[in-house]
């Protein structure tokens, strides 16, 4: 036991020094700079010394690799809309251009949506693409300002496997699975193209 700990005091002991050294090297790196909010790079190839100041990010940007791509919002607006009995729901839904301006829209696919259903214990019970197939033709229009997608869609009040689900109280998470046409480095906020919708199923 005695040895373990004279151990241990002597790794702690080297990482303190190191620690110490480390940023005593640091402290001299910044004075040489002269400028406590960016630090020197050297080269390896090159006598040159660059500064690099800190970047800083929106909270509408994502970095991708190297890239920062910019989210943009108010483009469209998704919307959901249900009508429950005691055999169905139907879903109608769209996909709004509100951006006061023209937009290409395109679908990779066939598959242009889905929706997921959610029981009152957030357990997914249905999804509506599982198991069906889709062309794989790419889908391009323009959608004019305050134009709209529309679609239609039911759900039998099934689970994945077929069976009748019990009844009470369900979320539809809707997705719009479509890209818009912007300039470089730009992206629709992926928020856009989401609806969401609760139902309780009373047979």
């Amino acid at each position: 036991m005695e040895m373990g700990k004279r151990r241990y005091r002597t790794v702690l002991g080297a990482a303190l020094l190191l620690l110490a050294g480390c940023s005593a090297a640091a402290s001299d790196k910044e004075r040489s700079a002269g400028n406590p909010a960016s630090f020197s790079a050297q080269p390896a190839d090159s006598g040159q010394t660059r500064t690099v100041e800190p970047r800083t990010f929106k909270d509408t940007d994502v970095q991708i690799g190297k890239k920062t791509i910019k989210l943009t919002k108010d483009l469209l607006k998704t919307t959901l809309a249900t009508e429950t009995d005691s055999e169905e729901v139907k879903l109608r839904f769209s996909l709004a251009n509100v951006s006061g301006r023209d937009l290409k829209i395109s679908h990779a696919s066939g598959y242009r949506y889905d929706f997921v259903v959610y029981n009152g214990s957030d357990q997914e019970n249905y999804t509506w693409s599982n198991g069906k197939a889709f062309t794989e033709a790419l889908i391009m229009r323009v959608l004019q300002n305050n134009e709209s997608l529309d679609f239609s869609e039911t759900w039998n009040l099934t689970d994945n496997d077929g069976n009748p689900v019990p009844n009470g109280e369900y979320r539809i998470v809707l997705t719009i699975i479509a890209k818009v046409e912007l300039a470089d480095g730009e992206q629709a906020d992926p928020e856009q193209f989401s609806a969401e919708a609760i139902v309780r199923i009373e047979r």
